[in-house]
């Protein structure tokens, strides 16, 4: 089981390793990002998961990208769109508060 010292670090790095998700997302934005096959066929792969298993999987999507593809900026912003939305429906669905942290 967790210590108290090491679940409030695990919140920190949550809170710094995230996009920005409380910036307004266009609808046409989120639509054009999520119609994309390998999208779709790892957010399937996330049903089921453990909240905190989604989110190390959606950190590993989003930054193992950009370490492996530096310069793929266009790439990167589709992918943390991808991620935003992700993470605004894990809030919506009351999974996590709205400070990133687990709820269920």
């Amino acid at each position: 089981m967790a210590s108290e010292g090491s679940e409030a670090s695990r919140r920190e790095l949550l809170m710094r390793r995230w996009p920005d998700t409380l910036r307004s997302l266009r609808h046409d934005e989120i639509m054009t990002a999520i119609d994309d096959d390998d999208w779709q066929t790892f957010r399937k792969s996330l049903k089921g998961l453990p909240t905190e298993d989604k989110l190390d999987q959606l950190y590993h999507y989003l930054h193992k990208f950009f370490e492996e593809s530096e310069t793929n900026y266009g790439e990167f912003f589709v992918r943390e769109i991808r991620v935003v939305n992700y993470l605004n429906a894990l809030k919506r669905g009351g999974q996590l508060n709205y400070n990133l942290e687990v709820v269920r």
